[in-house]
């Protein structure tokens, strides 16, 4: 049984890697947080976190509402201590990024290599699509 997170409600766990570390979210002050927790350690990843996956590295992946950026709902990745807005790990000169202007909008999961599931939409193109991002020098 995982314990309250730090008095909030509605302490709702998404995902769990193989060293037993699970990640969700709960209402804290009335508002959605995410976080991580270790056996012994909760980590509080911010409000208007919403995690979905996480692998062997503790590396997070989830989405985030526009209370946590300003550039909107948007995806994140979490490692290092630090939630990163995933677009902005994107290269601004990838092609796919430069020229069709990708949004990110939901992510699906990490595997213990980095690489990322992720759907999202070219530009204003209301379609979704899939994207798998490979990150530049994998696990």
């Amino acid at each position: 049984m995982l314990p309250d997170f730090s008095g909030g409600d509605n302490l709702d766990a998404s995902a769990i890697n193989n060293k037993g570390d699970v990640v969700g979210d709960s209402i804290v002050a009335g508002v959605f947080h995410g976080f991580l927790f270790r056996v012994g350690n909760t980590v509080d990843l911010g409000a208007s976190v919403f995690p979905n996956c996480i692998n062997i590295h503790d590396q997070i992946v989830g989405g985030m509402s526009s209370t946590a950026t300003t550039t909107g709902s948007t995806s994140f990745l979490y490692q290092d201590g630090a939630v990163h807005d995933l677009i902005q790990l994107i290269s601004p000169n990838d092609l796919y990024r430069r020229v069709f202007a990708i949004e990110l909008s939901g992510i699906a999961c990490i595997n213990d290599h980095g690489v990322i599931a992720s759907t999202g939409t070219f530009g204003g193109d209301t379609q979704s699509h899939l994207f798998l991002l490979t990150p530049d020098t994998p696990e």
